[in-house]
């Protein structure tokens, strides 16, 4: 994966970075439909990530 693509899947990660810094720092209450979400964008990533391993494995 070309770093443009790795930069932009990170940007997926901003909402939930941003739900859990306002946590603390605002006092905001976390639902469970944001923990859902910051478990599916979480996962999205592991798997992008874990993929890329896979091809770079499989190139040598």
């Amino acid at each position: 994966m070309n770093s443009a693509a790795r930069v932009s899947s990170l940007q997926y990660f901003v909402p939930p970075v941003t739900m859990l810094i306002a946590w603390p720092v605002f006092g905001d209450v976390l639902s469970l439909l944001g923990f859902v979400g910051l478990f599916i964008t979480a996962s999205g990533f592991f798997l992008i990530h874990r993929g890329e391993q896979a091809l770079v494995q499989q190139n040598g």
